[in-house]
């Protein structure tokens, strides 16, 4: 028999400091915790949904103004004939208008792209625009791109019972899409220490590039605020050891990131999205233990999902709420050993009907905790991890299957798979905006 224990849901901060446990109500209740903003939009999408677009885009613009006290100016369209052109067409008729735009002289600025499906191809449609409109280029800012697909305009404009979370969820999308955040942590991810930084890093090993390591970390603060995010090339030499010199170059990026932000941690926590390879976790712990620093050093299994957790409530079966976790005992990984693997409740009963429940497996691979007894910290690893699924701008109740920094890590990553050499992003108020990309 499991032994489940629950973690209470953090709580966010808003505007002049206003706190409440719901995303959404605090938003309505006191607004936006970045303030107001005007957002500058640009279209691109089929002629023949123009009118299904203009209809959710006067949507949107109503309910910026209802929730974040901002306006929305739509300063430029692109409207092609064909609702499914050629991909190499498609490249060719939008790369002069798009470059156009980037170099557009306004702040706040977003694309808006409707496609045909989803489609995340390095050829389709999605990742297409992003070679435009994030690569780097002549040193002109990055523009941040907001995809939607003709189904989902199809879904707003069908089912009315949606149409309201549709937009809300956009509202809150487009907001933090020009880098702008709509809520935050009000308290610190850990209970147990002040300062810590959390580590996302989603790392390929590729034969055809002579197994070199390539992908993207990100680094959080002890609130759950982006330090900064880059790319990292990792080496591995025969006998498949990585290269000491590569791990240490990217270790050293994480602790100068910290540096940079005046951020002295007490512990450093690693959240890979996979299985560890190679001696990654030997190359960690060495470096953390001759640094000094405590560490916990988690993994995320690509196969994702499980069971959801049900609960007795007066003799009926209920689906339990987020936050409960349990040890779900030794499992085997990708490098042949055994670690005890965890399962936490991310989407539960609390989360709105329709959306399906999800159990989040993270394994323990590491830990050198010395200020904090086992039992302490293993339920502070279980809070951090689920604290960190809150942080999700995609929509307006926060929650997300992943934490934040397993996703961001994710997106990151398949952005330099793409071929993506990223531009800057105008900095508004927040440092290093990932979730922008």
């Amino acid at each position: 028999m499991l032994s489940w224990h629950k973690i209470e849901p953090p709580i966010f901060l808003f505007a002049r400091n206003n706190t409440h446990k719901i995303p959404i109500k605090g938003l309505k209740e006191y607004g936006p915790y970045d303030g107001k903003v005007k957002i500058h939009l640009y279209i691109i999408a089929p002629q023949k949904h123009q009118g299904y677009t203009m209809n959710i885009i006067n949507a949107i613009r109503k309910k910026l103004e209802d929730l974040f006290n901002t306006d929305m100016e739509l300063v430029d369209t692109f409207y092609f004939d064909k609702e499914r052109p050629p991909r190499k067409q498609y490249q060719r008729i939008i790369i002069d208008r798009v470059m156009e735009w980037r170099r557009d002289n306004r702040r706040a600025k977003l694309l808006l792209q409707i496609i045909p499906r989803k489609d995340t191809s390095p050829e389709g449609y999605y990742w297409t625009l992003r070679k435009i409109s994030l690569s780097r280029y002549d040193g002109v800012l990055a523009l941040p791109v907001q995809t939607i697909t003709v189904d989902k305009l199809k879904e707003y404009h069908r089912y009315y019972k949606k149409a309201k979370s549709i937009v809300e969820n956009l509202a809150i999308a487009f907001y933090a899409k020009v880098g702008l955040r709509p809520w935050i942590l009000a308290g610190n991810i850990s209970e147990n220490y002040e300062s810590a930084i959390y580590v996302g890093y989603d790392i390929s090993y590729r034969e055809d590039i002579g197994q070199r390591g390539m992908g993207g970390v990100v680094v959080f603060d002890s609130r759950g605020q982006v330090i900064d995010y880059f790319e990292c090339e990792i080496q591995v030499e025969k006998g498949d050891r990585i290269s000491d010199a590569s791990f240490k170059a990217f270790l050293d990026s994480i602790i100068y990131s910290a540096e940079a932000s005046k951020i002295k941690p007490q512990l450093i926590v690693f959240h890979r999205d996979g299985d560890y390879y190679y001696d990654e976790v030997q190359k960690i712990s060495k470096y953390m233990e001759q640094w000094g620093y405590d560490y916990v050093i988690l993994s995320f299994p690509k196969r994702r999902g499980g069971f959801p957790l049900l609960k007795k409530i007066n003799y009926k079966t209920k689906l339990a709420e987020s936050g409960y976790h349990a040890e779900l005992g030794w499992q085997l990984a990708k490098d042949g050993k055994w670690y005890i693997t965890y399962g936490l409740q991310s989407l539960g009963s609390d989360i709105p009907i329709g959306v399906p429940p999800n159990i989040l497996r993270f394994r323990l691979i590491k830990q050198r905790t010395q200020r904090i007894g086992a039992k302490e910290i293993l339920r502070d690893i279980a809070r951090q991890v689920f604290w960190l699924t809150r942080l999700n701008y995609a929509t307006k109740f926060g929650y997300a299957k992943l934490p934040i920094t397993v996703h961001y890590a994710h997106k990151l990553a398949n952005v330099k798979r793409n071929g993506i050499i990223l531009a800057e992003f105008e900095r508004v108020k927040a440092n290093k905006p990932i979730w922008m990309v």
